[in-house]
């Protein structure tokens, strides 16, 4: 199947799925969004790329790929997971980010999605790079739209002298503020769930809001690299020193050389608005520098305003914006 999308004084459009490409034939866009990827968000993208391609080679990756003049500049894909379809990658170089192809290549790929069966949920929360087009379009197709910010600290000449032994009062309890153990698992995943008990986040996915959801958003952060390679010595949670239960927890993950990221950063809600966020931020942080990393970053949803003003104040820019979608069936 292919269809002729529609043509400019330069370039003509094509779009067709993904199974019927030679996987060689998207090395260059790949190295085009690697290249977007490391040059905004100082994130190293060959890794998940490279597992992108290597499912589109075994014919397993449903989506699209957007042609000009015989040469791939675009591409679309998802997964499906029961009743919940995950849309990956919506992607165009960004030479070609032209409002036909752009409007075409993601028309193509919610299309698509909505004629398979049984499916009661959509989500889409990849960081993504294109134009407002891409925007009006999942709106044209009734998606909820919640806006998304990137962030970085540059971490030089940010150090200060840590205060051992990472120990503070709050409440009147001895809280101590240490590093991940494997043993964390089970109540860290309860301390996310918690957290975002009708918050924003859980509406745009819905592992967030089980228990159960959480325990699998979780293993996916330790034991996968979509949100970067988990490093359990930069991670850190805050215990209470007299009953060692767990109010708060953030997880640190690398993303390129001397380049780290927080996929999760969640306190307690009973535990919220007494610091602790900031107390681990500027622990994790510290050292992070003092191991040579140069940046950190992180992603927030812009309606979690106290969340982005406490970054703010720890030294965190906008690098980037983008859209998350969903729409339920």
């Amino acid at each position: 199947m292919s269809s002729n999308l529609a043509q400019n004084q330069a370039h003509q459009y094509w779009i067709v799925p993904l199974t019927t490409l030679d996987v060689y034939s998207l090395n260059r866009l790949f190295w085009q969004e690697c290249e977007e990827w490391l040059r905004v968000l100082q994130w190293d993208y060959s890794e998940p790329s490279q597992m992108i391609k290597e499912v589109i080679a075994a014919g397993q990756l449903p989506g699209f790929a957007l042609l000009a003049d015989n040469e791939v500049i675009g591409y679309s894909c998802y997964i499906c997971e029961e009743h919940k379809i995950l849309i990956g990658d919506l992607y165009v170089a960004e030479e070609h980010r032209e409002a036909e192809a752009e409007a075409a290549l993601a028309k193509a790929l919610v299309e698509d999605i909505l004629r398979q069966p049984r499916v009661k949920r959509i989500e889409s929360q990849n960081i993504s790079f294109g134009s407002q087009v891409m925007r009006e379009v999942f709106r044209a197709y009734s998606f909820s739209e919640y806006e998304r910010y990137f962030m970085i600290c540059s971490l030089p000449g940010r150090e200060e002298p840590l205060r051992g032994p990472f120990a503070l009062r709050v409440n009147g309890r001895e809280l101590v503020i240490r590093r991940w153990r494997a043993d964390d698992f089970e109540t860290a995943a309860d301390i996310i769930h918690l957290s975002y008990v009708n918050q924003v986040d859980s509406q745009m996915n819905d592992q967030y809001m089980t228990r159960s959801g959480c325990k699998e958003f979780l293993t996916s952060l330790i034991s996968f690299t979509g949100c970067g390679s988990f490093l359990p010595e930069h991670s850190w949670v805050v215990e209470d020193k007299n009953n060692q239960e767990l109010y708060a927890v953030i997880i640190t993950t690398v993303v390129s050389d001397r380049t780290a990221h927080f996929p999760q950063i969640s306190v307690r809600p009973d535990w919220q608005g007494k610091g602790l966020g900031k107390e681990l931020l500027r622990i994790a942080m510290n050292d992070l520098c003092r191991r040579g990393f140069k940046a950190v970053s992180l992603a927030v949803s812009a309606e979690n305003t106290n969340a982005v003003r406490l970054y703010n104040r720890c030294g965190f820019r906008i690098a980037h914006q983008f859209p998350a979608f969903v729409r339920v069936l």
